[in-house]
């Protein structure tokens, strides 16, 4: 169909991919928005001669210069093809990248924006590029970054003087993009040439936040006549707490000061527009942060009932859903770090934890405010008043709030102590119904560990819930193995998720209990519980069971070897931690417990999480492995010289901080592993972004090694190296 599309057309849809968003070109975060490109755009040319002929213009209307090599290239293309050099029409220079750039520069007539970089390295070579910026006259500079002030060096200090003079030369310069940091300390040079640009226009100053001093910025930049407009990143709220000394890093200001607000000139005030949308988050919401509640405007009518003409099935419904997004957690392993959505902060009973100790949101306490202020020689900020948690808050406003409210309470419910099974044990009784509404429960103690109940209360609670999906056990909980009969038999078929991290034994358990959850997908083991051993034909089996996590604590060894004999069709996913517990009540050894386990479930694994102690077990035990997982704690690398596996795809390895997995890539073999394609890093930015990082970076080499096996190394983001253009000076030795 290609072929009947006019040029026009073509070029249109070719354009949507090949063209380079103006926010990334003009982009001045720290880290290039171009350096975690995977695959280059110029692979639709070679599509057929057609594309490359309609395509070529659109691919070189915006250049981004990263390397000296890529510089170099291009000089020479431009250098054999001159018409290619009318079709640039933005140019972005990343550093000092030799002769190169002032070729390009030379032989590209129409550049309209031009970006480039002041935070430049002593063997940065800009003796090209300066050559050849005043033969440009931009609309639009992009100052990428400025020089700090730290690196005051020969490159440094001839690019900011041949920019000052550019700017002041350029008649066709409108619109300037800069940092905010952009002040009299830094960058005065570079001040100095703003102000006295007789062409600029519109300036726009990017950053989240305020710094220092800015309206003392902004005033000088304001003065500039010709300048009808400045657009700042951050917005005009975020001023209200930022002043020109050091205290208002913190959101103070110091007793007579004003802040950045009030210090501006009536022609900044006119000039500067603020970034809308949310609020951005400013240096004192970093350490305080502060309540501001919402004026709510009361109804005229005292007796005002919201949807009273919506059925009472209808009014319901709608305020489920509301709360739910106001009390309800989502996620239920995060309750812990949310006591409001406990069982005491619903107001069920008193305990050692109520909703008057805990906020409405996670603000720091006032006398914290107090104590820093203090510190800082600041008057005291005024006591604020405590707060009842969402969840009690919506109980007080009427008994239809309060029905619906413990309804969504129950929902997800963290319980810390015994006194809190009694009391949901009472609500129950009281209220039988709200049993179905409970999804998850999370057994959670601050403090030494306990029994959290005893066996008659909380196997009674257990049998009610017939509706849990999620039930964990940890931090210093202690539920007996017992309880699982109990939890089997009223939720057994809609459980999915168990999180048994905690679990003690007053007796030998036996691993029937588990039969009964026929739903349960994930099931993560800890605990010094002992099992009874059993034999294949007593047909216990967990039909639904995905992923199987032992540890990382100690477990005993009985468990594993009772589930040699239990049938697990489903199982994937192994998480394998090394600590392993040989309980001197139980005849069953580590090793023959592992061996027996992956005798009867191995070639069922297709994925394995787990340290290095054990990968030449795995990789044996696992036929059929696809992924192997090392764990987060893994130090070192394991030895895989004499290793070797058919099926296994990727290898994911922990943190690469420093150069201790040496021997692993060296002896990773496509011959020894022929299926292994891919390795995964969990790290973020891994890759070395900039020439220079690059160069001295020890896993550029790493991945092509790899990657000429076939085997290509990715981040934490799926992000794979790919191979950069490199000339003689930049070729690692």
């Amino acid at each position: 169909m290609a072929h009947k599309l006019a040029d026009e057309t073509l070029a249109a849809i070719l354009a949507q991919h090949l063209a380079v968003p103006d926010a990334a070109f003009a982009s001045t975060d720290r880290r290039s928005p171009f350096a975690r490109i995977e695959v280059s755009t110029s692979a639709l040319l070679v599509v057929c001669k057609r594309w490359m002929r309609v395509a070529t213009p659109l691919l070189y209307e915006t250049v981004i210069l990263r390397s000296t090599a890529q510089a170099a290239a291009l000089a020479v293309v431009l250098k054999a093809n001159k018409d290619f050099g009318r079709f640039i029409k933005k140019l972005r220079v990343e550093g000092g990248f030799g002769q190169g750039v002032q070729k390009i520069i030379s032989a590209s007539p129409n550049i309209t924006d031009f970006c480039m970089t002041l935070h430049l390295w002593a063997d940065d070579n800009v003796k090209g590029m300066c050559a050849a910026m005043p033969s440009m006259n931009p609309r639009r500079l992009v100052i990428i970054s400025l020089n700090s002030g730290m690196r005051n060096n020969a490159s440094t200090r001839l690019a900011t003087q041949t920019l000052c003079d550019c700017i002041a030369s350029w008649s066709k310069l409108q619109t300037l993009v800069v940092p905010c940091l952009l002040s009299r300390d830094t960058s005065p040079e570079v001040l100095d040439a703003i102000e006295g640009c007789k062409t600029l226009q519109f300036i726009s100053l990017t950053g989240d936040s305020p710094p220092l001093r800015i309206s003392s910025l902004l005033n000088k930049l304001a003065a500039n006549p010709t300048v009808t407009s400045i657009q700042a990143g951050w917005t005009e709220r975020s001023m209200e707490n930022t002043g020109d000394d050091l205290l208002s890093i913190f959101g103070a200001v110091a007793p007579g000061s004003q802040d950045a607000l009030a210090s501006l000139s009536s022609e900044a005030k006119a000039k500067v527009k603020y970034a809308s949308g949310d609020e951005v988050p400013t240096r004192r919401s970093l350490f305080f942060r502060e309540r501001r509640s919402p004026a709510v405007s009361l109804p005229l009518d005292p007796s005002y009932r919201p949807l009273s003409n919506a059925s009472d099935a209808m009014r319901v419904a709608i305020w489920t859903r509301v709360m739910e997004f106001v009390i309800a957690d989502t996620t239920p392993r995060s309750a812990l770090m949310h006591p409001l959505y406990s069982l005491f902060n619903l107001g069920f009973g008193a305990g050692d934890y109520s909703d008057d100790d805990f906020d409405d949101s996670d603000d720091f306490d006032s006398d914290s405010d107090d104590g820093f202020a203090h510190y800082l020689g600041l008057p005291s900020a005024p006591q604020r008043k405590r707060h009842f948690g969402p969840a009690v808050t919506c109980m007080l406003v009427c008994k239809e709030f309060k029905a619906i409210a413990t309804r969504v309470a129950c929902q997800h419910l963290t319980i810390y102590t015994l006194g809190a099974v009694n009391d949901f044990a009472q609500l129950l009784a009281r209220e039988p119904e709200l049993a179905g509404e409970t999804k998850s429960v999370t057994f959670f103690s601050f403090r030494d560990p306990v029994v959290i109940a005893d066996g008659r209360v909380l196997s009674g609670v257990l049998r009610k819930l017939t509706a849990l999906r999620d039930v964990s056990c940890v931090f210093n909980s202690r539920v007996d193995v017992c309880h699982l009969s109990a939890l089997a038999e009223g939720s057994g078929r809609t459980l999915t998720t168990a999180a048994m991290e905690c679990i003690s034994a007053s007796g030998p358990g036996k691993i029937a209990m588990l039969g009964g959850f026929s739903a349960l997908t994930s099931l993560h083991w800890e605990g010094s519980a002992i099992f009874e051993a059993v034999k294949d034909g007593d047909g216990i089996s967990l039909p639904s069971l995905t992923k199987l996590t032992l540890g990382p604590a100690e477990y005993n060894p009985s468990f594993l070897a009772a589930l040699s004999h239990c049938q697990l069709p489903q199982l994937e996913t192994l998480d394998f931690h090394t600590p392993i517990r040989d309980g001197f009540q139980s005849t069953t050894s580590t090793g023959s417990a592992i061996g027996e386990f992956f005798a009867a479930h191995g070639d069922k694994v297709r994925v394995v999480i787990g340290g290095p102690s054990y990968l030449e077990l795995l990789l044996t035990g696992c036929p059929r492995l696809r992924e192997y997982h090392f764990g987060t704690r893994t130090e070192y690398a394991p030895p895989i010289k004499n290793l070797a596996h058919k099926t296994l795809e990727v290898f994911k390895l922990p943190h690469q901080e420093r150069r201790t997995w040496d021997s692993f890539f060296i002896n990773l073999s496509s011959q020894r592993f022929p299926a292994l394609h891919t390795l995964k890093v969990p790290n973020k930015n891994f890759w070395p972004a900039t020439q220079r990082e690059i160069s001295k970076s020890v896993w550029p080499p790493i991945a092509e090694r790899l990657l000429e096996s076939g085997i290509k190394m990715q981040d934490g983001e799926g992000i794979a190296w790919r191979p950069r253009l490199q000339t003689a000076s930049t070729r690692r030795k």
